[in-house]
């Protein structure tokens, strides 16, 4: 029994693949990591994809006797495969169509090894020799598939996990690597890899982080833009580590898992809080273009923006918290993303009025030497013509 989870597919929850050349010594192995597997807190369900198929008749040529009788392994599967009906013997004519002669043995004969091996090959001499005689025919079980990475044999164990028990797939499989790293040192020849959820969680974390990079510097780029400056923009981004602490405190309280839903919410979050910020520092730009002071345009930008402020992120906030506390019924896929966003954004929204007017004031001096610095560069990448300098607030 599998139970069916919203989202995307994804693989098992621990796995581990064992590549190598031999298969048998494969599936010596992963017998052994599967017993390791077993130790491992939460994991349940464990086996591996090393499967038989169907019976199959095995018949294994023993080229010295063959040679004797002047016989080679080609040949003597050249004669199997015509006593099994696999090549045709001759062709004949069906009206304007050629068909082939299938010769084959009796169906008796081609399951009962006694019976096949009484069969007689006729020798380049023109003498006969019985099959038995020059091969070992059984019975056996061949494999169903044989899987294949990166062109080697592999064979890959798995485990589900045991529900409510609270262990990751991260977890298990990190324990799983220290359980096997003596078998992995012992057997330098084989390759040992992570799979299953554990991989394509990796893959994705690593695609997010570089979604979160490209946001923030679009982020960056549009805000430069816009206030003509390179410290402001910072500025405005602060709220994205603030936001941060509300995000780390809300899992930690509410006992969510940090998974990759919940790392997508905190890409989004990003774009959310700077819009705080966002008010505050142009709203202080515009004191400042007015005639204002520096400290009576911040004093007044956190006194009259802090309604509207408080009224944008109240709503969000409001909307997102049932959501996270499972009011209503409660969202395994959609939870983890609405607690990321709501503490964040209350949080972000308290520190932003008290942190971006702080900083804005220290960092506005810096502002003209690096617009003295990066100011040709600034224009160029703009499109600005040089222009007489003109006295503006904080760089």
């Amino acid at each position: 029994m599998v139970k069916l989870e919203d989202g995307p597919p994804t693989g098992a929850p621990v796995a581990v693949r064992i590549m190598g050349e031999d298969l048998d010594h494969l599936a010596e192995i992963s017998e052994r990591v599967q017993a390791e597997l077993r130790q491992v807190r939460g994991v349940r369900d464990v086996g591996d994809d090393h499967q038989l198929g169907k019976g199959e008749l095995r018949v294994t040529v023993d080229e010295s006797r063959a040679a004797l009788h002047g016989l080679t392994t080609a040949a003597v599967t050249t004669w199997l495969g015509t006593a099994f009906g696999a090549a045709p013997v001759a062709t004949t004519r069906e009206g304007e169509e050629e068909v082939d002669v299938v010769v084959r043995v009796r169906e008796e004969a081609r399951s009962d090894p006694d019976r096949l091996g009484q069969l007689t090959l006729v020798t380049p001499s023109g003498g006969t020799v019985a099959l038995r005689e020059i091969a070992q025919i059984e019975v056996d079980r061949g494999l169903s598939a044989i899987e294949r990475r990166d062109r080697r044999r592999t064979i890959t164990v798995t485990a589900e996990l045991v529900e409510g028990s609270g262990v990751q797939s991260a977890d298990a499989n990190a324990a799983l690597a220290r359980r096997i790293a003596p078998l992995m040192a012992a057997n330098p020849e084989v390759r040992f890899e992570l799979g299953g959820e554990y991989e394509e969680t990796q893959e994705s974390l690593d695609s997010l982080f570089l979604a979160f990079l490209v946001a923030a510097l679009l982020i960056y780029t549009i805000l430069a833009t816009q206030f003509r400056s390179f410290l402001q923009p910072l500025v405005v981004m602060t709220a994205i580590p603030l936001s941060l602490i509300g995000v780390s405190i809300g899992f930690l309280v509410s006992g969510e898992a940090v998974g990759l839903i919940g790392l997508i919410g905190v890409v989004g979050l990003a774009g959310i809080v700077v819009n705080d910020s966002l008010v505050l520092v142009d709203f202080i730009n515009k004191r400042r273009e007015a005639g204002a002071a520096l400290d009576d345009a911040i004093v007044d930008a956190a006194r009259l923006r802090l309604r509207p402020i408080f009224l944008t992120s109240v709503t969000t906030i409001a909307g997102l918290f049932p959501l996270a506390l499972g009011i209503g019924g409660r969202s395994e896929l959609l939870a983890p993303m609405a607690t990321a966003i709501s503490w964040g954004l209350t949080f972000s929204t308290v520190l932003i009025l008290v942190i971006v007017p702080c900083l804005y004031r220290s960092v506005d001096g810096l502002g003209g030497g690096l617009s003295r610095l990066f100011g040709p560069l600034f224009r160029v990448a703009t499109g600005e013509r040089d222009s007489a300098p003109d006295p503006s607030p904080a760089e």
